[in-house]
C-alpha cells in the first residue's frame, strides 16, 4: 500500500497576528507541507480508497481509524499506512453497521452513528464494542442533530433541523436549538434558539415542494466543544457565541472584519468543487440548478470551528476563489487570540492534535478523498 507525498511545496506556516498583545508577544505556528500520512490514491487494492470518508481520528499509537460510508466497518491503519484490522461488519448485531453515516472521537470512545438513526454504537479505541446509546433531541420530531461534535469528556453539542411549517420552496431559514447531550444520549439543556443553516426549497411534482437542501454558498450553523467550553456559530457575523457547561452564556468571540461579498470567481469555485466526481447525469441536474439560482449576495463570514487536544478553539474563514490556502484563527479557552494558521485549501479538517493536523481531501479531477496527516509546528 503506497503513501504518496503532496506535492505543493509552498511552506504553509505564516506569521501570528493578534488583537491581543503587542508584536512582541506573537509567535508562528504552520504546518510542513508533505503529509506524513495519505492514504487515497487510486489502486487496485480497494482498501487504498474511500467512497466518502464520514470520520477519521488518529490513536495515540499513530494508528489512523477510518469510516467510509460505502464500507460496513471501521478501517485501522497503521502510521506508515499498512492496513492493520477492521472493527464491525455488516449486519444489526452489536458492534455491527447497515450504513455509517457518523464518525466521533470522544476522548477514549468512539461514537458510530448509523445512516438516519438517533442510535450510537460506542467502542473503546482499542476496538472493543461496548454499548448502544441512544440520543435524544429537544425537537418534537426527534431523530440526531444536523452537526454535532464531541468533547474529550464525552459531552455532544448538537445544531437542530428546520421543522416543516418553516420549508418553503426557494431560499430560507429558520430558527433551530442547539444543545448538550451526555454520553448516555440524554439531553442537557438547550443553550440558544439561533438562526440556522440556510436552506433551498426544491419543487417536487405540481411545483409543490419536494425536499430540502443545503444553500450553494449559505450560512451553516457550526458548533464545537472543549472540556469547559461550547462555541455556536451561526456565520452572520464576525462573532462566535461562547457557553459553559452548564448553559451560561459567556463573552462571545470575534474575528477580525473582511469583505465577504459575493463574487464570480466564488460562484464558480463553489460549482467546481461541488461537481468534482459526480456523474455525467448529476453535474447536468446541478448546473442546470446553479442557472437558476439567484445567489447569496454575502458570504458566511466562517466555515468551521474544531477544538484541539490543548482545548484551544480553531476558527476557519470561509475560503475565497483562487486562495490558495484556508486561513484559521485560533483562540484560548479566555477567548485570547493567539495564532492565525494557513492549512492546505482542499483539506475538511476533521482532528487537531499537540502536533498534527488530520483531515480528508477531495482531490480534483475525480474527487477522490485523500486522508491526510500533517505535522504542525506550534511556536
Amino acid at each position: 500500500m503506497s503513501i504518496r507525498p503532496l506535492c505543493v511545496l509552498v511552506v504553509l506556516a505564516v506569521s501570528m497576528l493578534s488583537t491581543f498583545g503587542p508584536a512582541s508577544a506573537q509567535s508562528t505556528w504552520g504546518v510542513v507541507p508533505k503529509p506524513i500520512f495519505e492514504l487515497g490514491a487510486e489502486s487496485e487494492d480497494t482498501l487504498e480508497t474511500f467512497g466518502e470518508v464520514r470520520g477519521v481520528t488518529r490513536l495515540p499509537n499513530g494508528d489512523v481509524v477510518i469510516a467510509d460510508i460505502q464500507a460496513f466497518s471501521l478501517r485501522i491503519f497503521t502510521a506508515a499506512g499498512v492496513f492493520r484490522r477492521s472493527v464491525g461488519r455488516r449486519g444489526d448485531g452489536p458492534g455491527e453497521f447497515q450504513a455509517i453515516m457518523k464518525l466521533y472521537r470522544c476522548g477514549d470512545s468512539l461514537f458510530v452513528q448509523e445512516w438516519g438513526e438517533p442510535l450510537m454504537k460506542v467502542f473503546h479505541i482499542n476496538g472493543s464494542f461496548g454499548r448502544n446509546a441512544t440520543f435524544l433531541s429537544p425537537q418534537k420530531a426527534g431523530g440526531t442533530g444536523y452537526s454535532t461534535s464531541c468533547s474529550p469528556n464525552r459531552i455532544f453539542i448538537n445544531s437542530g433541523w428546520e421543522v416543516a411549517k418553516d420549508r418553503k420552496v426557494g431560499p430560507f431559514r429558520a430558527t433551530i436549538p442547539f444543545w448538550l447531550n451526555d454520553a448516555d444520549g440524554k439531553v442537557l439543556r438547550v443553550l440558544a434558539e439561533s438562526p440556522g443553516n440556510e436552506r433551498l426549497g426544491l419543487t417536487g411534482p405540481g411545483g409543490r415542494l419536494g425536499g430540502s437542501g443545503p444553500m450553494p454558498l449559505g450560512r451553516l450553523s457550526v458548533v464545537a466543544i472543549g472540556r469547559a467550553r461550547a462555541y455556536v456559530g451561526t456565520a452572520d457575523s464576525f462573532a462566535i457565541n461562547v457557553f459553559d457547561l452548564n448553559g451560561r452564556s459567556l463573552p462571545s468571540l470575534r474575528l477580525s472584519p473582511v469583505d465577504v461579498r459575493t463574487t464570480p470567481a466564488d460562484i464558480a469555485e463553489f460549482v467546481r468543487s461541488d461537481t468534482a466526481g459526480h456523474s455525467k447525469g448529476a453535474i447536468e441536474r446541478s448546473l442546470k440548478m446553479f442557472a437558476e439560482l439567484k445567489w447569496p449576495a454575502t458570504l458566511p463570514t466562517y466555515s468551521a470551528l474544531v477544538v484541539d487536544s490543548e482545548d484551544h478553539l480553531w476558527v476557519q474563514r470561509f475560503p475565497r476563489a483562487r486562495e490558495a490556502v484556508a486561513h484559521w484563527v485560533v483562540f484560548t479557552p479566555n477567548g485570547k487570540e493567539i495564532a492565525k494558521v494557513d492549512l492546505p485549501r482542499d483539506l475538511v479538517v476533521a482532528e487537531i492534535g499537540k502536533d498534527y493536523v488530520l483531515g480528508v481531501a477531495k482531490l480534483p479531477p475525480d474527487g477522490v478523498d485523500h486522508v491526510r496527516v500533517y505535522r504542525l509546528m506550534r511556536r
